[in-house]
């Protein structure tokens, strides 16, 4: 049994702490976290019976480096909250068979990146706008499947606790 938690947005665009509305930042929370919980609730009973289980919650670079990504505060705050949960959960769960580890895909060539090129400056900051454009322009992006890739070959280790990143590999 495999559970890939890979909840992740940015709602209402790019807007700083002092700017984003609390509904919105909630809403943030609710997908990017409190559904991770919510599956893994549903899962880890079967998983526990069964004996064995992988959870893998998809994090974000982020994480690493959140003040590259001004106006994405609720993003990263969620996705901090959700490595801390990761390790968090994997303890609990020590010697049941059932690991969670989180993974940073890197930076992936995906709608939400488009996305954010495809946005004017002036709508999600000058920094923000460079970032995601010059990330493209440089060829510095992987696709969704050299990120799934290194995933995959992850999955049958019996490690837990930890936050795998693509680049890793």
């Amino acid at each position: 049994d495999i559970l890939i938690n890979n909840a992740g947005v940015y709602l209402d665009g790019a807007k700083s702490s002092l700017d984003i509305d609390a509904a919105t930042f909630r809403r943030t929370v609710e997908i990017n976290l409190t559904g991770v919980l919510l599956l893994s609730q549903a899962a880890i009973p079967l998983m526990r019976r069964h004996g064995y289980g992988r959870i893998v919650n998809v994090s974000s670079g982020i994480v690493d480096f959140p003040g590259a990504m001004v106006g994405l505060n609720a993003y990263a705050a969620t996705k901090a909250a959700l490595e801390a949960h990761t390790q968090n959960l994997a303890s609990e769960l020590l010697g049941s068979g059932v690991t969670v580890n989180a993974y940073q895909p890197g930076s992936v060539d995906t709608a939400m990146q488009a996305w954010f090129r495809d946005q004017p400056a002036e709508e999600i900051g000058d920094a923000l706008s460079e970032s995601f454009r010059a990330s493209y322009e440089k060829g510095a992006l992987i696709t969704p499947e050299q990120s799934a890739q290194s995933l995959v070959t992850r999955l049958a280790s019996s490690v837990t606790g930890e936050v795998w990143r693509v680049s890793d590999v």
